[in-house]
């Protein structure tokens, strides 16, 4: 706990206790395995199932426990050497939970274009390798204090040691091997290099009431159009002790000028999201649940995500903005979030921060309240205060009341000297954040927002 509000699993947002949920089958075909952990619940007994088609199911066998582990496997499978398919990992606890993966062994795995990465010695690290194909990973000359997963190719820790390592990955399946050569670069702590940095994933949590909505505005930068995946959770965050998540989440992607770039209200198990959320380290949704979530290529501008319950009862959601491309070609320059806020009920905002040889990113973090007046909205927040933690849930930056002239430039709009909105510049090394928006006095709506600045 910090803040009074609980930071675990909230969309990477504290990457070292996050649940980890995902089904791998071995590169040899013959078994697969739901690799469950963090605060994914225990089950007690899980059954496998085997699909072509993601809707007509045939049971493959009972489980058994990994050791003492929450893994559970099933041995002694030919599962196909080409063609896609899927598998369903069903698991008893206080209810039933589930998982689906898509497969294709005949897929020639591959590695996204990042050949130098950085990061900054006690911070959290998160690399995705991979490009989404089935395949065995592995990795020599890792940092101490850093570890690759076998099955998803995902490198993630804490480096303990600065210096420069050259690692190489390998990633290995039907289709082949092949390997890639790797820089990491870990910096002593406190290093203030500023170089180009990248938001690789945005978030906010709300509460909203029954037919209310919460938005999250987020910008592309680059050239081409970027791959991004965009969820909204609602019965996924149970799993997290979340116990008033909406019950059917509907999310509406907005261009800069108002039209709908597309809108989605349950992610009906869909393969590339599915592959997508595994490569990038995001909590699996559970098979069937009506959690919404799309995978979209966007051309560079600014974008809004609007979120609302179908069911009209209300409550918390979780909205998520990952970057699908390599970390060379794609960035998150901003996220504005704007939800209601009463005491004991901030607006959390997180984002992760990765970047090159020792960077830091300096970031504009803006609680907004009175400022939201002179755009005709009534019943603003009087007096927002912005609190950031960082991925073990220590305070680091925090401000009530704003000032200075290097705030007042650099986002879209500016706040009236002398008001009670809330900002901050801070440097941050590559890791895991959260900004929260919170009040000691009369609820109100509220505006969290995290610019890239120079």
């Amino acid at each position: 706990m910090a803040g009074g509000q609980s930071r675990v699993n909230l969309a990477r947002l504290a990457a070292t206790t996050s649940a980890t949920q995902a089904i791998v089958a071995a590169a040899n075909r013959t078994s697969v395995t739901w690799n469950r952990g963090g605060g994914s619940p225990d089950v007690s007994s899980v059954r496998f199932e085997f699909s072509t088609d993601s809707a007509n199911w045939t049971a493959i066998g009972n489980a058994t426990r990994v050791g003492t582990t929450a893994n559970w496997q099933l041995s002694g499978l030919n599962l196909p050497a080409a063609d896609t398919f899927y598998i369903r990992a069903s698991g008893v606890t206080a209810g039933l939970l589930r998982a689906v993966q898509a497969f294709n062994f005949s897929v020639v795995p591959a590695f996204n274009s990042a050949n130098s990465v950085g990061t900054t010695s006690g911070n959290q690290f998160l690399l995705a390798t991979g490009t989404g194909a089935t395949a065995a990973y592995a990795a020599e000359g890792l940092p101490p204090g850093l570890a690759l997963n076998s099955d998803t190719g995902v490198i993630s820790g804490i480096a303990t040691t600065a210096g420069t390592y050259g690692v190489t990955v390998t990633a290995t399946n039907a289709g082949g091997t092949i390997a890639r050569a790797l820089s990491i670069t870990v910096s002593p702590p406190g290093s203030t290099s500023v170089g180009p940095a990248i938001l690789y994933n945005l978030a906010s949590r709300a509460t909203i009431a029954g037919s209310g909505l919460t938005t999250s505005g987020f910008s592309v930068s680059g050239s081409g159009n970027k791959s991004v995946l965009i969820r909204a959770s609602g019965p996924a965050l149970a799993a997290f002790g979340v116990t008033d998540g909406i019950a059917r989440p509907r999310l509406r992607l907005f261009n800069a000028v108002g039209a709908v770039v597309l809108e989605n209200a349950g992610w009906a198990n869909n393969s590339d999201v599915a592959a997508t959320a595994a490569r990038l380290g995001a909590f699996a949704y559970t098979a069937g649940s009506v959690d919404a979530a799309v995978v979209v290529s966007l051309a560079p501008g600014n974008y809004s995500v609007q979120v609302g319950d179908d069911a009209a009862r209300g409550g918390s959601v979780l909205t998520e903005i990952y970057t699908a491309e390599s970390m060379a070609t794609a960035t998150l320059i901003n996220l504005a979030a704007r939800a209601p806020v009463a005491v004991g009920r901030p607006l959390i905002g997180g984002f992760v921060v990765t970047g090159e040889t020792g960077t830091v990113q300096r970031l504009l973090l803006r609680g907004v309240g009175p400022g939201l007046a002179k755009f005709g909205l009534t019943g603003a927040l009087g007096d927002p205060v912005i609190k950031v933690y960082n991925s073990a849930g220590a305070l680091i930056a925090s401000n009530d009341d704003w000032s200075g002239a290097d705030l007042a430039a650099l986002a879209p709009f500016a706040l009236d000297a002398g008001s009670k909105d809330a900002a901050l510049i801070y440097s941050f090394s590559p890791g895991a954040y959260t900004l929260e928006v919170s009040t000691t006095g009369t609820a109100g709506e509220a505006l969290a927002e995290i610019y890239s600045a120079p």
